[in-house]
């Protein structure tokens, strides 16, 4: 028996929560009413396990998934069909084959409530007692990808430069949409048992520990901070742990002290009273047990609540932690993601190339391949960079058209394209012509590596005529932000502002503050701003409890472009600096062979400190500018 045209059809995928029953129900109403069918079977996909293949199938066979959003938004159930459905939609190359999405918001629903992912389609309101606006009929009959259009962002920079992602720029971020659902995914239970059923204490399928590797610039932390943590936050790992709310510790950088950081932000995230807290008691406790972390998240247990720990550049417990506290802290991690009465989930990022350190973390080492699961993030795709030009420019009313294919042309053959890429849009912006950014003016600063070499010179040149040797001064200063590798893997690593601004003047703070000032686009650094900043920034200044530190805003500024054609030699994407680096790449060792003497001859006494004081080669060390 031949089917019917109506039997032909690719079905609609209805998404809804069961307190929006009835209006699911008047809604597919009026979908069938338009000619158009609807999926009915999500029940059985929600009962037994293998959910997550059978809502797969069901996705493929489907021709458009519509989203009913009320007062519960897209919680539980409605969230993993939704990331489900972001993976289909994201995964085609091509458009025609992509997974058409519709977001419809009842009257009780916020736009600003939708998943950031799903935010990124045109929303239609709707009530039940009303048709469906004849515009959403077309553009579900016909398979449309409606991109929401409005312009969002108004006299700001819709790009930032080399900073990374905080999770404030969320609905900035672009380009890495599949690979934050595909790390996602990599969290929590593997089997796709039932979400309802899971028993949440760990085991060969359950994954309480994602680490993302990539080479630096590939965009680890704004995957994590932009891209996953909003996600987790409206809880996108349900479906894979069973927790719905999530507490968020972080996010953190290990430092040189691991612990009082760690100490620093378990105050800020387990206790909302700022008067309550007390870091150094907290500190104390985890230097005295290997338990301290286990035992302080299990004393603020919650039903339904998990702690989800973030650490960035994890590679500073190999490069910069002190050794007392990276063994500590390495025995407090392991010790709590052990334990199945501790609900911590912990997401770290490091670099590629110091994957082979973790030696320095024996218990973490020892749990590594049974309880973490990798991910390593690969370059952007072009696909990706034409979203992180096109989609903020959508958002801020530009006109890219002039350099979109420039830009792609020259990150092509760039292995750390992305944080170019982003410099490259912001220093067009400051010099875009009525909302366009000129191709001209791109090709005229030199493209992508031009552009960031360029910029960094000029101002290099404008400290040098505010300060006296003021470029000798920056250059001491980004060197003093620097740990020399032998291998050439640089890296960047912190110091005290009170440092900074003595390496930069040599004694004379009023000039060093002036330098730091420049360097880090401040006007002040005695009322630090820490928010985005339209200007050219090669370092940041970051609170930390009581004090403040001062870090390369990317090791962009300190990596090797590549090797020279005629010479072999290496030539920086910022060759000022790298040239500066290589001339005296060996201060890091000058400076850590001082400390160690030092430290040989506070623990002499009598007349071996005299015989320890010869030792000292003055001339060598005079050029650290070490502070008293």
């Amino acid at each position: 028996m031949p089917q019917t045209e109506a039997q032909t059809i690719k079905p609609i995928f209805l998404s809804y929560s069961r307190t929006d029953r009835d209006a699911s129900i008047a809604l597919r109403l009026a979908l069938e009413q338009a000619g158009l069918r609807v999926f009915q079977d999500e029940d059985a996909i929600r009962s037994g396990d293998r959910w997550v293949e059978k809502l797969q199938q069901a996705l493929k066979d489907c021709c458009a998934f519509v989203v009913l959003v009320g007062r519960d938004g897209t919680q539980r159930w409605v969230g993993a069909e939704v990331q489900t459905a972001l993976i289909r939609h994201l995964s085609p190359h091509d458009d025609a084959e992509r997974l058409s999405i519709f977001p419809i918001l009842l009257s009780d629903a916020k736009p600003e409530s939708l998943p950031p992912f799903l935010a990124l389609f045109q929303a239609d309101h709707w009530m039940p007692a009303d048709p469906l606006p004849e515009k959403l009929i077309q553009a579900i009959q016909t398979h449309s990808i409606r991109i929401n259009s409005q312009h969002v962002i108004e006299d700001c920079c819709p790009y930032l430069g080399l900073s990374a992602f905080s999770r404030n720029d969320a609905r900035l971020f672009f380009g890495r949409r599949q690979e934050t659902l595909e790390a996602l995914a990599f969290l929590g239970d593997q089997s796709q048992a039932n979400p309802d059923k899971l028993q949440q204490t760990g085991g060969a399928d359950y994954t309480r520990w994602l680490q993302i590797e990539g080479n630096s610039g590939s965009g680890k932390s704004s995957l994590v901070q932009a891209g996953m943590q909003p996600m987790i936050e409206r809880g996108a790992l349900w479906a894979r742990t069973g927790f719905e709310h999530w507490r968020i510790l972080g996010p953190m950088m290990p430092g040189k002290n691991p612990l009082a950081k760690l100490a620093e932000i378990l105050e800020q995230g387990l206790i909302d009273d700022p008067a309550k807290r007390d870091i150094d008691a907290r500190q104390g406790r985890l230097i005295a047990k290997e338990s301290g972390l286990a035992s302080t998240l299990k004393g603020f247990k919650q039903d339904s609540t998990a702690f989800l720990l973030i650490v960035n550049q994890f590679e500073e417990l190999f490069t910069f932690a002190d050794e007392a506290e990276h063994k500590q802290f390495d025995a407090l991690l392991a010790t709590a993601l052990q334990d199945p009465d501790c609900p911590l989930f912990l997401i770290n990022t490091v670099r590629a190339d110091f994957l082979d350190r973790f030696e320095y973390l024996p218990r973490l080492q020892d749990i590594y391949n049974r309880h973490c699961k990798r991910y390593f993030l690969p370059a952007i795709s072009t696909h990706g960079l034409r979203e992180i030009i096109e989609q903020p420019a959508r958002l801020a009313g530009l006109d890219v058209s002039e350099v979109t294919t420039a830009i792609l042309n020259d990150a092509r053959d760039e292995i750390g394209a992305l944080p170019l890429v982003e410099n490259a849009l912001s220093i067009l912006w400051e010099h875009r012509n009525n909302n366009r950014l000129s191709g001209e003016a791109y090709r005229q600063q030199g493209g992508l590596a031009g552009m960031l070499s360029t910029q960094a010179d000029a101002l290099l040149q404008r400290i040098d005529q505010a300060v006296p040797k003021g470029k000798l001064a920056a250059l001491e200063l980004l060197l003093r932000l620097t740990r020399i590798n032998d291998e050439g893997r640089h890296t960047r690593q912190r110091i005290s502002l009170d440092e900074a601004v003595f390496v930069a003047g040599n004694g004379d703070d009023k000039s060093g503050q002036r330098v730091v000032e420049m360097l880090s686009g401040q006007r002040d650094i005695t009322v630090l701003n820490t928010e985005h900043q339209n200007v050219l920034r090669l370092i940041t200044l970051n609170p930390e409890q009581d004090q403040h530190y001062v870090d390369l805003i990317h090791e962009t500024l300190i990596r090797a472009r590549g090797k020279d054609e005629k010479t072999g030699k290496l030539v920086g994407y910022w060759p000022a600096l790298y040239d500066y680096i290589e001339k005296n790449r060996r201060r890091d060792l000058y400076r850590q062979q001082l400390a160690d003497e030092s430290k040989q001859w506070q623990q002499s006494k009598g007349l071996g400190r005299l015989w320890n004081l010869k030792y000292f080669d003055l001339k060598k060390y005079r050029a650290l500018r070490i502070p008293k």
